[in-house]
């Protein structure tokens, strides 16, 4: 493109140099009415070439600035398209799928990090669940820890599990005693047995609920351990041991 705008320009000025010539040859003479028209016509001419030529130039330009500004526009929507795939591709199988977000009272949930019992605030709901790994928490886990082939997609499979179990126990621990079955009494006794003074405002699940609950992959075998330690180490939960039960107690978020 430039290369064509030089080529106009140069063919140009030879024109004008060649007129100029012209005028001069003609200048050493008288000009009659006619010539001196003619004369006038090749001047307004050259003139209007020279503008034309400018206004092309000016447009071959602003068409060079627009397609710069597509090829950048292009290099981001590519890098984009590459983060987008990233993404998706490291989507777990559960997001979209997971489970609705059960409730017990605001009143029943410790501080974050604490299992101190807290003054009622308010009688709003939270939410109650152990939250899904999500890539950055999975790379920090110590490899040590990663028993098999765990990925991270198969590790938040195991907490759907468990927060399967967390559902149940909270519903069971919400319904009045006289409304429940046999089998949630006993669980609900069970949750009870296992209570201590200063866990009465915190929510937790014991290794007797993983073993006695319909789970679809958690079992307390070597797998089943590994992801309990994963999960204390990215503290979702903390254990406490006492009077033959040991304890996941939730740390919650507020």
């Amino acid at each position: 493109m430039n290369e064509i705008l030089e080529r106009l320009d140069k063919r140009i000025e030879t024109c004008q140099l060649s007129a100029l010539y012209e005028i001069l040859k003609l200048h050493q003479g008288n000009l009659d009415d006619h010539q001196k028209t003619m004369f006038q016509n090749q001047i307004q001419r050259y003139e209007e070439i020279q503008i034309a030529s400018m206004k092309l130039k000016e447009q071959f330009d602003e068409e060079f600035r627009y397609k710069e500004m597509i090829k950048n526009l292009k290099a981001k929507m590519v890098r984009q398209q590459e983060r987008m795939e990233y993404v998706l591709e490291n989507i777990p199988k559960h997001i979209g799928n997971e489970l609705k977000q059960h409730t017990l009272p605001k009143d029943a949930v410790a501080e974050k990090g604490k299992n101190i019992p807290r003054k009622v605030t308010s009688s709003k709901p939270m939410s109650i669940n152990v939250p899904y790994v999500n890539i950055k928490e999975f790379d920090s886990i110590p490899k040590y820890m990663i028993k098999g082939k765990m990925t991270r997609e198969k590790l938040n499979e195991y907490i759907q599990d468990l927060n399967s179990l967390i559902h149940d126990k909270q519903k069971i621990l919400t319904t009045p005693v006289g409304k429940m079955n046999a089998l949630q009494r006993q669980k609900y006794w069970d949750h009870k047995d296992a209570e201590l003074d200063n866990l009465r405002n915190t929510f937790y699940f014991t290794e007797k609920d993983i073993q006695t609950w319909d789970l679809k992959v958690f079992k307390l075998d070597s797998m089943g351990r590994s992801v309990l330690n994963i999960l204390r180490s990215l503290k979702r939960f903390r254990e406490v041991r006492g009077n033959n039960h040991l304890r996941f107690v939730l740390l919650l978020n507020e």
